[in-house]
């Protein structure tokens, strides 16, 4: 319902308050969705206690996950913020566009990995061979679909592009022929982030998405003066492309995905 309001205020045209009104709203509507469910599960709320020793535990576990998530908004956001210091304004608009684009499809892939993923982590419980199958088969779904929205995006980028911002953004279909392509390491990567929470491996999960960001901000530094907004495209294809590292490595060690 939220997503159909902010439709409905962009559609409308409706001010910078209304979306923030949204933005503060979401987490409160969350939250009471949860009561709702928890109440409808006869859970009482009054029967709670805080957990000091479970909380330090969760703490403990989740620290990589909290900062990974913090990793991977600034290394998808940076070359934005650091075009700002080489080009003007329109120029960052053009290739906001480009990567605006770019992230349209990736609701397939979230919502691919959302559905199995319990599947998969279920089938760990009980048969290895099948968990490894599933996620072997998770995998090849993924590039699948990436490869071909890649390559949509890629023929048809122009096209894309002046109808869906016109032609004052047509610059924005050379950095969109380049970006999406990172859209294959990103949905390989949402797999072998869920991979090493499954196998509790979060560190990796923090060192990679660090790394990462890492390497972004440095390509980004060497390639926008040289290539401009290509060059920031090609730094965050290439950020992109070390996220699904982990998963491949473990392949290549252990023959995990091996069935």
């Amino acid at each position: 319902s939220l997503l159909l309001l902010k439709i409905a205020f962009a559609y409308f045209k409706m001010s910078l308050g209304y979306f923030l009104l949204l933005l503060f709203l979401e987490p409160v509507f969350f939250a009471i969705s949860y009561l709702v469910i928890l109440k409808g599960e006869n859970i009482a709320l009054s029967l709670w206690r805080f957990d000091k020793t479970l909380a330090k535990s969760i703490l403990k576990s989740a620290w990589p996950l909290m900062f990974s998530s913090a990793f991977v908004l600034i290394y998808s956001r940076i070359d934005q913020i650091m075009l700002k210091h080489y080009f003007d304004l329109s120029s960052v608009g053009v290739y906001g566009v480009a990567a605006q684009l770019s992230e349209y499809w990736y609701f397939i892939p979230i919502g691919i990995i959302s559905s199995l993923t319990p599947a998969i982590i279920n089938a760990k419980k009980t048969d290895l061979s099948v968990y490894r199958r599933r996620l072997k088969n998770l995998i090849m779904l993924l590039s699948a679909v990436a490869l071909s929205a890649s390559l949509f995006f890629t023929i048809f980028s122009e096209q894309i592009v002046n109808l869906i911002f016109g032609q004052a953004f047509s610059r924005a279909a050379s950095v969109l022929q380049i970006y999406v392509w990172g859209g294959i390491g990103m949905s390989i990567g949402y797999v072998s982030n869920q991979f090493l929470i499954v196998e509790d491996k979060t560190k990796i999960y923090f060192f990679i998405n660090g790394f990462s960001m890492l390497v972004n901000v440095g390509l980004n530094l060497i390639l926008i003066p040289v290539l401009g907004l290509t060059g920031a495209a090609y730094a965050t294809l290439i950020a992109y492309s070390l996220v699904p590292l982990p998963i491949f490595f473990e392949y290549i060690k252990l023959r995990f995905l091996k069935v």
